[in-house]
C-alpha cells in the first residue's frame, strides 16, 4: 500500500503530531523493506522528530541492525554523529540497550563516529553500557575506541554494580583504581553498598577497595550533603546483610 501512495504522489516526508516522518516510524518498528522504499523515494533521513530523535536514533534503540545500515549508507545518508535534545548520538542508545552489531558497525567502519562523544548529563556511550550491565558492548567500545572513556568522570564509580565481570574488566584496563572517587567522592564500594549488591561489596573488598573513603549521599539535597563512608550508605539504605560484611 506505501508503494501506491507514494507513486500517487504521497509526501514522503509528512510528520505527525511528534514530528515524525513515515521513516521514523519504519525505523522503529523494524520494517525494512519500507524503509528500502521510503529510501528510494527520497526520504529525509535525518529529519528530527520532537525530542531531536532521527530514524537512525530510533533503529539504534530498537537493535535493528539492516535498518540502521541502510540509513547509514543509502539515499543521502544519515549523520551518524547527529545529537537529540540531550545530546545522544546513535552510539549511545545501542550501547545503552546492548546491541553489539551495531557498535560494532558504527565503530568499525569508516563513518567517523565520535565514541567518546557526551549527553548533557556527560554520559558517553560507554557509561551508558556500564550502567546497563552490556559487558560485551563496553568490551567492544574499549578494545575498538581506547581507554579515554574509562578516564572520564564517574565511569568505574556508576559502573553496573551487579556485574562482577564488568568490575573485573574495568580494573583490569590499569587505568582506574578499585579507588576511584566520582565527582562526589563515591568510590565503587559507595555505589555497591548503596544498591545492595553484595557479590559485588566483597570483590571490592578482597581487591583493596578502602571503606574508609568519604563520599555524599545521592539522596540527599545539596543543603544536607555531609560525608559518608559506605558503611553510613549501607545504614541509610537498611543493607544489614552488607553492614556485616564491612564490619
Amino acid at each position: 500500500a506505501a508503494d501506491v501512495l507514494l507513486q500517487h504522489g504521497a509526501n514522503v516526508n509528512v510528520q505527525d503530531a511528534v514530528f515524525f516522518t513515515p521513516l521514523h516510524i519504519a525505523a522503529h518498528y523494524g520494517h525494512e523493506q519500507v524503509t528500502r522504499l521510503l529510501l528510494k523515494f527520497g526520504a529525509d533521513v535525518n529529519v528530527s522528530g520532537e525530542v531531536g530523535d532521527r530514524p537512525l536514533h530510533l533503529a539504534s534503540a530498537k537493535g535493528f541492525f539492516q535498518i540502521a545500515k541502510l540509513l547509514v549508507e543509502e539515499g543521502h545518508k544519515a549523520d551518524v554523529n547527529a545529537q537529540d535534545n540531550e545530546d545522544h548520538v546513535p552510539l549511545h542508545f545501542c550501547s545503552r540497550f546492548g546491541h553489539h552489531d551495531i557498535v560494532k558497525y558504527l565503530l568499525q567502519t569508516d563513518l567517523e563516529v565520535q565514541p567518546h562523544v557526551v549527553n548533557i548529563y556527560g554520559d558517553t556511550p560507554l557509561h551508558l553500557a556500564c550502567y546497563n550491565g552490556k559487558f560485551e558492548v563496553a568490551k567492544e567500545i574499549i578494545q575498538i575506541s581506547g581507554i579515554e572513556s574509562l578516564t572520564k568522570e564517574n565511569i568505574f564509580s556508576e559502573t553496573a554494580f551487579h556485574s562482577i565481570d564488568l568490575v573485573k574488566f574495568l580494573l583490569d584496563q590499569n587505568v582506574i583504581s578499585v579507588n576511584h572517587q566520582g565527582r562526589d567522592g563515591h568510590t565503587g564500594l559507595h555505589s555497591a553498598c548503596y544498591h545492595g549488591h553484595i557479590r559485588l561489596v566483597q570483590f571490592l573488598l578482597d581487591n583493596g577497595a578502602d571503606m574508609n573513603l568519604v563520599a555524599c549521599d545521592p539522596s540527599r539535597s545539596s543543603g544536607e550533603k555531609d560525608e559518608q563512608t559506605c558503611l553510613m550508605w549501607a545504614y541509610e539504605k537498611g543493607m544489614f546483610f552488607i553492614i556485616a560484611s564491612l564490619r
